[in-house]
């Protein structure tokens, strides 16, 4: 019985995913690169020489994206010199 629960237990677990957002408040980005350059699984530049999020979208003058991993993201937000890259 108790090898039932503890399967139980582990299926639950794997299914509480947390979604975090990505935010970008673009208007603000100075296109110097750096998200993109430590971040490539979600940042990329633009043809407008801008940084955008890899399917992303915008709302209200910020792109977003909600994402399961952030792993690179955080150091995207820690390397922005105008730090309009936000998680929440």
């Amino acid at each position: 019985m108790a090898v039932k629960k503890r399967r139980k237990k582990l299926r639950a677990t794997r299914e509480i995913k947390i979604n975090m957002k990505i935010i970008q408040e673009r208007s603000k980005c100075i296109g110097c690169g750096s998200c993109a350059a430590v971040c490539e699984k979600h940042f990329k530049m633009s043809e407008d020489g801008l940084a955008s999020i890899i399917g992303g979208q915008m709302d209200n003058g910020n792109m977003i994206l909600e994402v399961d991993d952030i792993a690179c993201v955080r150091e995207a937000v820690e390397i922005c010199p105008v730090q309009i890259i936000k998680i929440e």
